[in-house]
């Protein structure tokens, strides 16, 4: 079932990754070698326009900063500081480091390797948040270093005070929780700051394309291409590299079975990683050629999606396997809390990852060409 899992994501990845190939090679490369020619003739006198259409058309808007910058830019950031995280914790895991005998062990790993990745997040956010032209750095900042551990502590918080209302063993007590809470004042948030300073001391990122004062109207765009039908099929092919090792992985959390493969988990959270990458790329490609320049937050939403597939698995996972005749509310809201906060994360790392992907991709097309 593994090696399954593994040659079924590697052929969703390399079939991605063969069609932005041809995009590449074929289509964009023909495409930048007539319009350069065209613009070579235009300077020499020999054509008298230069046949603008499609991706080339948005290139004075395609870098215009998008709504709530400093939103975009704490999610993407804290994406990645998760996705940092579950390589460093599966590769420790992998040698051996992290036991899976030793439960706890596993939850330490996380914890820590979290808090101590916090400044890859600051810079991360600090560079885009300045290539945006932002001006509330500390308040964006903020928002990074809270996003994910403060959404966390709500829901976790709300659990504990519905377990410690029915006087279950299972409660942590007061004293943990304030552990928890000193981890994130006095860890998380400073490394956060600290990579942002870094972040925010480099130079400016230079866009291959200036924005223009006036925004160009988006003209109407086929059904195929709104947000909800992309979104929908940019999550699922993630979704659809991963979701073999995600029913071990549910064994392991909820049915007390030891889970010992971690290169598996690796390379399953490698291949969902690229499939977000490239899904995002291409819905980014074909968005511009519809001639639509407010690519950033469908870059990141689009293949965020995955989480809400994650989600949508742990609720038939629950059906099939964890509910009996005698519902329990608790052992049910025990379960979609926890898996909400799991949705979540696989939402942020799925939607840096495309977001990044996105980003380069259109840097390094639009850097092919010269603009007036």
């Amino acid at each position: 079932m593994h090696w399954f899992s593994i040659v079924n994501a590697v052929i969703i990845v390399l079939t991605l990754g063969a069609i932005l190939a041809v995009i590449l090679v074929r289509s964009l490369r023909a495409d930048l070698s007539r319009y350069n020619e065209e613009r070579q003739s235009l300077v020499e006198g020999g054509l008298e326009d230069v046949d603008e259409s499609g991706w080339k058309v948005v290139h004075a808007d395609v870098f215009r900063p998008p709504q709530y910058p400093g939103l975009l830019c704490a999610c993407v950031a804290s994406g990645a500081q998760l996705g940092v995280m579950a390589l460093l914790v599966l590769g420790f895991a992998y040698v051996g480091f992290v036991s899976p005998a030793n439960r706890g062990s596993l939850l330490m790993a996380l914890l820590a390797t979290y808090a101590l990745v916090g400044g890859v997040a600051g810079y991360v956010q600090a560079r885009l948040y300045k290539a945006l032209g932002g001006q509330r750095w500390s308040a964006t900042t903020a928002a990074t270093a809270a996003l994910f551990p403060c959404t966390c502590g709500i829901v976790y918080l709300g659990l504990d005070v519905a377990l410690l209302a029915k006087k279950s063993s299972g409660a942590v007590p007061v004293l943990v929780f304030g552990q928890l809470v000193a981890l994130f004042l006095f860890v998380v948030v400073p490394l956060t700051y600290l990579g942002a300073a870094a972040g925010f001391s480099k130079a400016t990122i230079e866009w291959p394309a200036r924005a223009s004062k006036i925004e160009r109207p988006v003209p109407p765009q086929p059904a195929t291409l709104s947000l909800p039908v992309a979104s929908l099929v940019c999550g699922v092919v993630p979704f659809g590299a991963s979701f073999v090792e995600l029913y071990f992985v549910l064994d392991s959390l909820w049915m007390e079975a030891y889970y010992y493969l971690f290169g598996f988990a690796a390379c399953g959270f490698i291949l969902l990683v690229l499939a977000a990458a490239e899904v995002a790329s291409l819905l980014t490609y074909y968005t511009l050629c519809a001639e639509n320049h407010r690519w950033w937050w469908r870059a990141f939403l689009a293949p965020a999606t995955t989480g809400l597939y994650v989600f949508g698995y742990a609720a038939y996972y629950y059906g099939a396997h964890l509910q009996d005749e005698a519902f329990d509310v608790l052992q049910a809201g025990l379960f979609f809390g926890y898996m909400a906060l799991v949705a979540l994360g696989v939402a942020l790392v799925a939607g840096a990852a495309g977001f990044l992907a996105s980003l380069k991709f259109l840097a390094y097309i639009f850097a092919q060409i010269k603009f007036d």
